[in-house]
């Protein structure tokens, strides 16, 4: 159970910074740039692929413009 739990935050986190990224008009790789992360870790981290870290995590909300807490839904 935990397990699919994780997967399915995972899942939502990379939908919400997905979505505030296309919002703010930026491409993947813009992002990637931004927050010194490579385009293919953005494409996982969105996909819900990988478990991302805290360090990473602030660095997406603050290139975003926005705060970890907003980027967190569960």
């Amino acid at each position: 159970m935990l397990n699919n739990m994780t997967k399915q935050h995972r899942i939502e986190l990379g939908e919400s910074i997905r979505v505030l990224r296309k919002a703010r008009g930026m491409t993947q790789l813009e992002l990637a740039v931004a927050t010194s992360c490579g385009q293919s870790n953005i494409w996982r981290i969105e996909a819900g692929e990988v478990s991302v870290g805290i360090d990473v995590l602030t660095r997406i909300a603050y290139a975003l413009g926005t705060t970890v807490k907003d980027l967190v839904s569960f």
